[in-house]
């Protein structure tokens, strides 16, 4: 009995460690600090997380298995109920969404592991797709839900479930930068705002289909250079760095990804990237600008259609495809707006603060827009800024590897679970 009293006791400490590992891995990563350091943060003596876990890296294993394999159980749980898929959805939603500690958060540092520790999150991942893929495949079947790719909304819903324990966890520390910014949600209103949306989409008009008339990306691409246009090779080398560096910041976190790293995957040196760019501070904020820049293109080419008399659901809906295509397209590659963001100096933390706002402008510009057309249906307009998001990042996450020739169909597929919701279409 004693010897039960005292394991239930070191797994209780276990699981408060890995709290707040989930908390630190969140807001900070940890990929720059030393396990001492993780330790004082966690008001915790070394030998005492020594004896929980062997090095940082185990400690970030442990933090996403235990978040995989949370979600794992409830799905499990969950898909053997006799309820219809809809219901089983939003139950999953709200007991994730609803847990009293924060244990499920996303995968962002997945990288910086070693390849059996990243090979063993990815497969408890990949079972939590399957178990959510069921529900779905099965719900199709029954007419419960309407049509649609089981595995990418999948993977959009575990997203979105991973995104809300992201925003509970920054929601923690309002004295450090938050990627949320300034707007701080009511979390309450955020699960109920998503669970609708999951069901009922934002589209008034479900039944309408719409073409697809992508933004055309290719002015974001670097151009080919002639052979003696050093200006042109310079700056498509500075381009080739920060596409690297925000696809392994994107894969791996900032914190834990160093620039020997970047350099090893471009083949070059560390003294080329201080040359083309300059240090990781220099280089992160670069990325941030990039990312900015890209959002603001597409933002730009949509205002221009959406001005020029096109359709607005039409732009709209062409804007968020072609942002999640970016996402997915190797040689675009954006910095998620989320990462790396307690890295940032001064100025890059004003820059983030006044593009948050820009977001919520613009959102605000194209809710606005829809509602003229009566295209929109009455929701809670910040939640779907938020949960789209949400439902975005796994893309740059290198989770899953997506040919070139799906990643239309991926985009476009992984805007209509938010747009049309899942329930029937009649």
């Amino acid at each position: 009995m004693t010897s039960q009293i005292e394991s239930a006791t070191r797994r209780s400490r276990h699981d408060l460690i890995l709290d707040s590992a989930a908390l630190q891995l969140a807001n900070f990563g940890v990929g720059t600090s030393s396990l001492p350091e993780i330790a004082a943060c966690m008001g915790l003596t070394r030998s005492a997380l020594y004896y929980y876990a062997k090095s940082k890296e185990d400690l970030v294993f442990q933090v996403y298995c235990r978040s995989c394999d949370t979600m794992a159980e409830t799905a499990e749980a969950i898909r053997s109920k006799p309820s219809d898929a809809s219901q089983k959805l939003v139950e999953f939603v709200l007991k994730i969404a609803g847990r009293e500690h924060i244990d499920v958060i996303a995968l962002s540092e997945v990288g910086m592991l070693g390849v059996k520790q990243r090979t063993a999150v990815l497969e408890r991942y990949e079972a939590v797709v399957s178990m959510i893929a069921d529900i779905l495949r099965e719900g199709v079947n029954r007419c419960e839900l309407r049509a649609c790719d089981p595995e990418i909304a999948a993977r959009t819903i575990i997203s979105i479930v991973q995104h809300l324990g992201m925003i509970r966890a920054w929601t923690q520390f309002r004295a450090t930068i938050s990627p949320l910014g300034d707007a701080v949600p009511d979390l309450a209103r955020l699960v109920t705002g998503t669970t609708d949306l999951l069901l009922n989409g934002w589209a008034k008009d479900r039944n309408r289909p719409i073409p697809v008339q992508l933004i055309d990306l290719t002015p974001l691409l670097a151009t080919n250079v002639r052979a003696f246009d050093r200006e042109g090779q310079a700056r498509a080398k500075r381009e080739e760095i920060l596409i690297t560096a925000s696809r392994l910041f994107n894969q791996r976190g900032v914190s834990s990804t160093t620039l020997d790293d970047i350099a090893a995957e471009l083949g070059a040196t560390k003294r080329t990237l201080y040359h083309h760019v300059g240090d990781k501070q220099t280089l992160l904020s670069a990325c941030h600008e990039r990312s900015r820049n890209i959002i603001k293109h597409i933002y730009s080419e949509y205002d221009h259609r959406a001005e020029g008399g096109e359709d607005q659901a039409e732009a709209h809906l062409d804007y968020l495809r072609s942002t999640a295509l970016a996402q997915l397209r190797p040689d675009i590659a954006p910095l998620r707006a989320s990462v790396g963001i307690p890295e940032l100096d001064d100025e890059g933390h004003k820059a983030h603060e006044e593009y948050v706002q820009w977001l919520l402008k613009i959102g605000s510009i194209q809710r606005k827009r829809l509602k003229e057309c009566d295209a929109l249906r009455d929701h809670d307009g910040k939640t779907l800024h938020l949960i789209h998001i949400g439902g975005v990042n796994w893309l740059a996450k290198g989770l899953v590897s997506i040919s070139e020739d799906r990643m239309i169909d991926v985009a476009c597929e992984v805007v209509d679970v938010l747009r049309l919701g899942l329930k029937p279409i009649t």
